[in-house]
């Protein structure tokens, strides 16, 4: 499992493989979005996560991805075509690569 931080204007896509990283929910605020990529809910989660708007308000700047597949890497790509899509309407993501923060246990 990771959990990713996407932030917006000024882009950033940081990746916590680890749990029990400090990191994690440290940008957590009242009403955070968050969007839950599992293998039950994939489809509608990447959906939610396309669908979402991005401004400089502090209430839609920002998002925490949590994706639960089994599979880090599948899990990478899968956060990577979430922020893909978004950028073909907000174009700061463009190209956006992810920054690791930290491993999973096991990585």
């Amino acid at each position: 499992m990771i959990h990713a931080y996407l932030n917006y204007p000024n882009p950033h896509l940081c990746v916590h493989g680890d749990p029990q990283c400090g990191q994690v929910g440290m940008h957590n605020k009242p009403n955070q979005r968050h969007v839950r990529l599992g293998l039950p809910t994939l489809s509608s989660g990447l959906e939610t996560l396309i669908g979402l708007q991005f401004g400089s308000r502090s209430e839609i700047n920002d998002v925490w991805i949590e994706a639960d597949l089994d599979d880090v890497e599948f899990e990478r790509a899968c956060v990577a075509l979430g922020v893909r899509r978004l950028a073909q309407r907000y174009g700061p993501f463009d190209g956006l690569a992810i920054e690791t923060h930290c491993e999973g246990p096991s990585g």
